[in-house]
């Protein structure tokens, strides 16, 4: 992981070390409900879902690229996520 990528670096405002070891890394992340790459093209919209996000939501993708985020809600999303190290 460089540091150019890291969450915790390009986005310190919004992710937070929670645990870390050789296995896997977990953050506590503030992310809003649509995410846009390096170009600006939405590359998550959580109004796509065909189930809507709750407060005890679950997902699972693969590792995310450099992306950007708006919020175009009125609430703020509280993700847990854990990262697997290779």
């Amino acid at each position: 992981m460089t540091d150019i990528i890291d969450a915790l670096t390009a986005a310190p405002k919004h992710h937070k070390l929670l645990f870390e070891n050789e296995y896997v890394r977990v953050l506590d992340t503030s992310i809003p409900p649509i995410r846009y790459d390096s170009e600006g093209n939405v590359i998550f919209d959580s109004r796509g879902l065909s189930k809507p996000l709750t407060e005890a939501s679950a997902l699972w993708s693969e590792p995310l690229s450099p992306h950007a985020l708006k919020n175009t809600g009125n609430k703020k999303l509280h993700i847990i996520s854990v990262e697997v190290k290779s």
